[in-house]
């Protein structure tokens, strides 16, 4: 996104000015979104073993009460503190991406398109760190069970908040920008991984609101 959205949107310039340019490069991703949307609707898979309907019908699986579940959900402040750490690093992601590119752009006189490849490799990261926060909340978890994933996650969103800081204090320095700011991505898409390790033992009966409000 960071590398090719710059790119859309200097190739519509040809089309109209940057406040009309700006604008028309969202119907790009916007009608991508439709298109996967119509996708999974309409041919994906609701479980391994099938669709909800066939399953119910079958007998291998009761008929959920979704009120019961919901209110499950929402009364268990453990996923309360999930929502919140998540924010924590998710929230930081999502912060990062939208201003990265602007920030090199404005800080370092980059041009734009220089700026989104760079600031693409902030979520380049997403390749593999999220797996590997997940791995190694299961490694330490084999030996010291939850207490060791939720000691996991504190450690890995505790150096994701050190590096933010350090990211901070490197403004005058490209390189070394670049270089902090591809640890603190790592971090933040561990602590996602490390996170979303703890979020199958929150609640097996209410794990899909769990899951969807973390």
């Amino acid at each position: 996104t960071q590398f090719l959205m710059p790119v859309i949107y200097t190739g519509l310039l040809r089309y109209g000015p940057p406040f009309e340019a700006w604008r028309m490069a969202f119907f790009v991703p916007g009608a991508a979104h439709i298109f996967v949307g119509l996708l999974v609707l309409f041919f994906a898979q609701d479980l391994p073993d099938g669709q909800y309907r066939e399953c119910i019908k079958a007998g291998d699986m009761s008929q959920p009460n979704a009120g019961r579940i919901f209110l499950q959900g929402i009364k268990n402040y453990r996923m309360w503190c999930m929502v919140a750490t998540y924010g924590f690093c998710f929230g930081v992601e999502l912060t990062m991406n939208n201003i990265i590119a602007p920030y090199l752009f404005d800080q370092f006189n980059l041009n734009l398109e220089i700026a989104g490849a760079l600031g693409s490799l902030f979520g380049l990261m997403n390749i593999f760190a999220r797996s590997v926060g997940g791995m190694v909340s299961d490694l330490i978890a084999d030996k010291y069970g939850m207490r060791g994933r939720l000691w996991a996650l504190w450690v890995i969103q505790t150096l994701e908040g050190v590096l933010c800081i350090v990211l901070g204090l490197l403004y005058t320095s490209l390189p070394a920008t670049l270089v902090v700011m591809i640890f603190f991505s790592l971090f933040v898409q561990m602590a996602e991984g490390a996170s979303y390790a703890v979020v199958p033992y929150i609640s097996k009966r209410s794990l899909g609101i769990c899951a969807g409000f973390i």
